[in-house]
């Protein structure tokens, strides 16, 4: 059975629309490439490693705040 230990990194909020995400990082036994995108589509995250990391919708603003088409 496989042990994985989870890593607790905190919230992480995306510059362009505000949305929040609980974010937690692992250790592997191999290499991954990966990278994490807003549901607004900004990039908050890539890596290459032994970690990998995982996001967790916490809070989006208002609709009425959230205007996607001007960072388009």
């Amino acid at each position: 059975m496989s042990f994985w230990v989870v890593i607790d990194l905190g919230v992480e909020q995306c510059v362009r629309c505000g949305t929040v995400y609980h974010v937690r990082a692992r250790d592997l036994s191999h290499r991954t490439v990966d990278q994490f995108s807003c549901q607004c589509g900004h990039e908050m995250n890539s890596w290459r490693g032994n970690r990998s990391f995982s996001y967790e919708l916490i809070s989006m603003p208002q609709q009425e705040e959230r205007n996607f088409s001007a960072f388009a």
